[in-house]
C-alpha cells in the first residue's frame, strides 16, 4: 500500500495538472466536436490587492464542451455547442468538484453557440450566438471564451493587383442585454472592420472600429451606472521571410 500512498500524495501536491482530450467525428454533412479537461490546483501564499493573503486552497476542476455543425447545403450551415460553467461567469467554463451542486445536484450547463450561417458569392454571415467574427490575432481585445449574440455580415472582394489582392468588409450588431423596448435602449455593441491583403499576402491590415452602448461599469449585475464608449483597433501581419518562416504581428 505504500507505493499507492506515495503516488496519491505526489498527485495531490502537483499545483496545476491538466488533462485534455479533443476529438472530432466527421460525416458527409454532420460534424461533432468534443473536449474534456481536468486539472488539480494547489494555491498558496496568494496576495489580495490590499496585500493580505488568501487562505490556502486545493481544488479539483474540470470542464466539458460538446458541439455539432450541420452543413445543410453549399450555402447554409447550422451549429450549436454546450459547455459547463455558471452563467454569471462568461469567461470561465471550469467547475470545481463539490462546488455548490453537491453529490446529487445538477451540473450547470449552457449553450455557448447556437447559430445559422450562410454564404452566397461575395456575401457571408450568421445569425444567433457564435464565435467572435472579426479578425484578431490574440485575446488582447476579446476573450475566446466570450461568444457574442447578434447578426454578422461580411463582403469579400477579390482583386488581381499586387498592391491590393483582397478586400473584406466585416460588420455586425450584437446585443448584450435586451431592454424589451426600443433597440437603442439595449446594451449592445456594433463593429465594422476592413481587412486587406497586399504583396502576395505578405502584408495584412485590419483596422476596426467598435461602439458600445449602455455598458455597465461593473459586469454581471452589480453595476452602479452605464456608459457609452468607442474603441479603434489597428492590426497588421507582416511576413518577413518564407524560409525560414518569420512574421511580425502588430496591434
Amino acid at each position: 500500500m505504500k507505493p499507492l500512498l506515495l503516488v496519491g500524495l505526489f498527485v495531490l501536491l502537483i499545483p496545476n495538472y491538466t488533462f485534455a482530450q479533443v476529438d472530432s467525428l466527421n460525416t458527409k454533412k454532420l460534424t461533432f466536436t468534443g473536449e474534456f479537461r481536468f486539472r488539480i490546483e494547489q494555491d498558496w501564499n496568494t496576495k489580495k490587492s490590499d496585500e493580505t493573503y488568501y487562505d490556502d486552497r486545493s481544488r479539483l476542476r474540470y470542464r466539458l464542451r460538446f458541439g455539432a455543425t450541420y452543413q445543410f447545403n453549399e450555402w447554409a450551415e447550422f451549429g450549436t455547442s454546450i459547455r459547463t460553467g455558471y452563467r454569471e461567469k462568461q469567461q470561465d467554463p471550469q467547475l470545481t468538484l463539490g462546488d455548490g451542486f453537491n453529490e446529487f445536484g445538477t451540473v450547470p450547463l449552457g449553450f455557448e453557440k447556437l447559430y445559422f450561417k450562410t454564404k452566397y458569392k461575395k456575401f457571408s454571415g450568421w445569425l444567433g450566438k457564435n464565435t467572435f467574427p472579426f479578425k484578431k490575432q490574440n485575446e488582447l481585445f476579446w476573450s475566446d471564451n466570450v461568444y457574442p449574440e447578434g447578426v454578422f455580415v461580411s463582403v469579400n472582394f477579390k482583386n488581381d493587383t499586387p498592391l491590393l489582392e483582397n478586400l473584406k468588409i466585416n460588420t455586425g450588431h450584437f446585443i448584450m442585454l435586451s431592454s424589451g423596448a426600443n433597440f437603442s435602449q439595449d446594451q449592445y455593441f456594433q463593429g465594422i472592420q476592413v481587412v486587406t491583403n497586399h504583396f502576395k499576402n505578405r502584408l495584412t491590415l485590419f483596422p476596426s472600429f467598435y461602439y458600445f452602448n449602455k455598458m455597465p461599469n461593473i459586469p454581471d449585475g452589480n453595476e452602479a451606472f452605464y456608459l457609452d464608449y468607442s474603441l479603434f483597433h489597428l492590426g497588421s501581419v507582416i511576413t518577413i521571410s518564407e524560409k525560414p518562416f518569420i512574421k511580425a504581428e502588430i496591434d
